[in-house]
């Protein structure tokens, strides 16, 4: 008679057990179509912040130093066959192409195409843009841009091509003239300025530019 008393109560108690079972099993499921809702909600976040054609722009103006965005201009050029975006730096004085930057959308990493090893590292700069120069080094780049302004023609843009001393040799100096250009800079011509004699010779470009007969 105990016994069969205790079926009913043990009956009821496994049912009970299945019941809590049954719940928690329920609980497991519901917090594991969250955890899926959330993965896809942040996949989804990801793709919708991948670069724009302006975001890409950006990010190459902000490693650009504001030396070289003053005497260049990017520009966008669609995308390559990896779906990253192409933007191109070319010179204002030349139109000149300065470096082919590919940026990726969803990395935004970037590579060049001309200078890859150094791509968007600043040339080192030169004496007379890291130093201030003395009184006869003054002279002596006046007497370069006037000759530079006379024989160069065109191609020499006031506040645009640099002039820049590059060395001393035996009391002249010597001058590098050149715009931005390709991988970075553009060589117009080498002046040696002689104080004493107060001349100025060009290595290339030795007499001054006429302008062709159309």
């Amino acid at each position: 008679m105990k016994i069969l008393f205790l079926i009913p109560l043990l009956i009821y108690l496994i049912g009970y057990k299945d019941a809590q079972l049954s719940l928690i099993l329920q609980n497991f499921i519901s917090h594991s179509s969250i955890n899926e809702t959330d993965s896809l909600r942040s996949s989804s976040s990801t793709l919708i912040t991948s670069l724009s054609e302006d975001d890409a722009l950006e990010l190459i103006e902000s490693k650009l130093s504001e030396e070289s965005l003053r005497v260049s201009y990017l520009s966008l050029d669609g995308k390559d066959e990896e779906g990253n975006y192409i933007i191109r730096q070319a010179s204002v004085a030349t139109t000149r192409v300065m470096e082919w930057y590919h940026v990726n959308p969803n990395t935004k990493e970037i590579t060049c195409e001309i200078i890859d090893e150094v791509c968007l590292v600043e040339p080192e700069e030169d004496i007379s843009m890291s130093v201030d120069l003395s009184p006869e080094q003054e002279n002596a780049l006046q007497l370069a841009k006037e000759l530079a302004r006379t024989n160069i023609g065109p191609l020499y843009v006031e506040g645009i091509t640099y002039i820049v001393l590059t060395q001393e040799e035996n009391g002249k100096y010597i001058f590098r003239v050149y715009n931005p250009g390709t991988g970075g800079i553009d060589t117009l011509d080498w002046i040696t300025v002689d104080l004493e004699s107060n001349s100025a010779t060009a290595m290339f470009n030795k007499e001054p530019y006429i302008e062709a007969n159309e």
